[in-house]
């Protein structure tokens, strides 16, 4: 495994811990789902990938847990869906906002899917907005700074559809 990596694996199982203990159902999965789409694309012949994929599918999820984090999950969807529908011309904080969201959509329903659970949200349409939204010429370029925002102030190599053009 790449040696810088271990520390931020390390650094967001100690967010999903802190943020799971402070009733952050929603931003605790996250954390998980980050940590998952990492390893997901090292050598999983690596020990330290094997220790830490241990440890993400060891972690106890309750139901009222999960349930809380997909119920927030879905009022995201709707938030983003209405905010995509309301106009043309977006600010690049908007845009921002949108893809930030749209990627811990994107990496809860990886941590989900990993533990063979289906997402009870679609991001179908979030997606055909953000689609939308990119190609006015009015957006391109704060679309675009938005994007490598994004990548830049992650924290984690994750590997998610919104962010990845924007290298």
């Amino acid at each position: 495994m790449t040696e810088g990596i271990e520390p931020v694996l390390a650094e967001r199982w100690a967010d999903y811990q802190r943020l799971r203990a402070a009733g952050a159902a929603y931003s605790a999965l996250v954390r998980l789902g980050e940590i998952g789409n990492v390893l997901d694309h090292k050598d999983g012949h690596d020990p330290a990938v094997q220790k830490w994929k241990l440890t993400v599918g060891e972690a106890q999820i309750p139901d009222a847990m999960r349930g809380a984090a997909i119920a927030e999950a879905i009022k995201d969807v709707s938030r983003l869906q209405r905010m995509l529908s309301i106009g043309t011309t977006f600010t690049y904080e908007e845009l921002m906002l949108a893809i930030t969201i749209r990627v811990q959509l994107e990496l809860l329903s990886q941590f989900l899917a990993q533990r063979g659970e289906a997402p009870d949200f679609h991001l179908s349409a979030i997606d055909d907005g953000l689609r939308r939204v990119a190609g006015h010429h009015e957006n391109a370029s704060a679309f675009r700074s938005a994007q490598t925002a994004a990548r830049r102030n992650w924290g984690a190599p994750i590997q998610a559809s919104w962010i990845e053009s924007a290298e």
